[in-house]
């Protein structure tokens, strides 16, 4: 995940972020990843209850909406705002405001312009590019180096506009089917858009990715022109330290 002024990567029993700091120096915070108490890591409750979740099919691509959040108590109260707002018309009986899909599309549409104007013309760009470049060169089984991350793609398969792209496309095609929808559906059909999407995303099947290859070579073009920037060596430097840094503590465990 890139941010502002970071790139974070995480592994099986480790998460590490680089960050950049205002006076140029890079500093580095890791993790160990558990989800039990005997083991000194994450604590019992809300950590292993979304590790849980994070392993059943369908559900861990709604669980993947809210990795967004870097404050998890935050997206986890946005989740349950978003809960209760679709559970509260069942109990009151009220009655459920209904939307044309034409106003759906265009609020889409708004919202979906903005956020790519704002990451394409933000830090977020450049560490994006850093952290797809470092992340091909680890796969390309190239020495972790300025020079050769530097020559890795900025596209990379599994980046998140990829998953964002098809929930969007799966829940554009449900709703354009109708001609108005209860505001109370909408949600739950983004939920189920993502869950699908995500099972597509992360799929090893050989087939499903030769069918899908169209679509992700689209993909690419948008990543590269809309959520990704050129990279300087400051940013490609961040997102190499974070992954020398985890790639080490994997070693020593």
């Amino acid at each position: 995940m890139a941010r502002n002024n970071s790139v974070t990567f995480r592994s099986e029993n480790f998460q590490v972020t680089s960050k950049m700091n205002k006076d140029g120096k890079i500093s580095i915070d890791s993790r160990k990843i558990y989800t039990d108490n005997k083991s000194g890591g994450e604590k019992l409750g809300i950590a292993s209850l979304l590790s849980l979740v994070s392993s059943i099919p369908f559900l861990r691509g709604v669980m993947a909406m809210f990795e967004v959040y870097v404050n998890k108590k935050i997206g986890a109260l946005v989740f349950l705002i978003i809960v209760l707002g679709i559970i509260s018309p069942l109990v009151t009986g009220a009655e459920s405001l209904m939307i044309p899909i034409s106003t759906i599309n265009l609020f889409a549409f708004i919202i979906l312009s903005l956020t790519v104007f704002l990451l394409k013309f933000s830090e977020i760009s450049k560490y994006h590019s850093a952290e797809h470049m470092v992340g091909n060169n680890f796969t390309h089984n190239r020495k972790m180096t300025l020079e050769n991350v530097n020559k890795s793609s900025r596209i990379h398969r599994h980046c998140g506009t990829n998953l964002a792209i098809l929930a969007l496309i799966i829940f554009e095609c449900v709703i354009n089917l109708f001609n108005q929808l209860s505001v109370n559906i909408l949600t739950p059909l983004l939920y189920v858009s993502a869950g699908i999407a995500f099972e597509i995303h992360v799929t090893d099947n050989k087939l499903l990715n030769k069918i899908f290859y169209p679509f992700y070579f689209v993909s690419g073009i948008i990543q590269f022109l809309t959520v990704t920037s050129h990279p300087s060596e400051k940013h490609l430097q961040v997102a190499i330290e974070a992954f020398k840094e985890i790639e080490r503590l994997e070693t020593e465990k």
